[in-house]
């Protein structure tokens, strides 16, 4: 796979709002980062709405911001859709914050209690997915399609309830 050519940049108008995207290379869904991904995603957004790209729209420093995260079996790609503040916020600006909620990430900038207790929300999710027959079938057929299979699988739950902040700042 071609790397990506960093800063790449381009202008379209689409809709009548200013909006921006910005995109991640990740890693494959099996990749033994993998879990460590999704976690750093609940720190960053969640259900909840307690991310630290959550707070920005709370706080109101950027209008809107949606992630978007794609897996695949070869490369992942993070994208987040954002909307600055609606007059005199630049894209730069906008840009700079959201990069700046992921280098608090990957600086370990975040309370690991926090941290736990998301973890546990994951880990609740997946026991949810295999409570019936069916969605259990589902999540092994996800599990062979998307990476190397229901063993894989397993190992990454393991591997992210035993996930502890310095391992995911490593990564």
């Amino acid at each position: 796979i071609e790397p990506f050519a960093k800063n790449q940049r381009f202008t379209v108008r689409l809709t009548p709002l200013r909006v921006g995207a910005i995109g991640y290379r990740t890693v494959a869904v099996g990749h033994p980062d993998y879990p460590a991904l999704e976690l750093a995603r609940e720190l960053l957004y969640n259900e909840q709405g307690s991310g630290l790209i959550d707070a920005l729209v709370d706080q109101g420093k950027l209008l809107i911001a949606l992630p978007f995260p794609l897996d695949h079996a070869e490369d992942g790609l993070e994208l987040i859709f954002y909307a600055p503040r609606l007059l005199f916020q630049p894209f730069g600006k906008a840009e700079k914050l959201i990069a700046g909620a992921y280098d608090r990430v990957a600086a370990g900038d975040f309370d690991e209690a926090e941290m736990d207790a998301l973890r546990d929300n994951l880990l609740r999710q997946q026991d949810r997915e295999f409570e019936t027959n069916e969605d259990r079938a589902l999540a092994m057929a996800e599990a062979f399609t998307k990476g190397d299979g229901w063993a894989a699988a397993l190992r990454d739950r393991e591997r992210l309830r035993t996930l502890t902040k310095a391992e995911l700042v490593e990564v």
